[in-house]
């Protein structure tokens, strides 16, 4: 996966909003790293739903990106590779 996406920010309602790419993009390649203000965003497509996703793994930071999304109850589970 390539560095981080960010094409454009905008502020709605005192909240940055960032254009990461379009939802076909996103349904095409699955997920995608977003550069975050505060840290970088895995955003992922999965059973016709949008997540947004803090791209480090809270055990030891490694990047989400680079493990797999598996299906565990209603939400998506990102798993770091091992």
């Amino acid at each position: 996966m390539s560095e981080p996406v960010r094409k454009h920010a905008k502020e709605i309602g005192g909240e940055e909003l960032i254009c990461v790419g379009t939802l076909d993009e996103l349904k095409a390649k699955g997920m995608m790293v977003a550069a975050g203000g505060a840290c970088p965003l895995l955003v992922v497509h999965d059973r016709g739903h949008v997540f947004a996703l803090d791209n480090r793994c809270p055990h030891l930071g490694f990047p989400l990106h680079r493990g797999s999304v598996e299906d565990r109850s209603d939400l998506p589970l990102a798993s770091r590779p091992l």
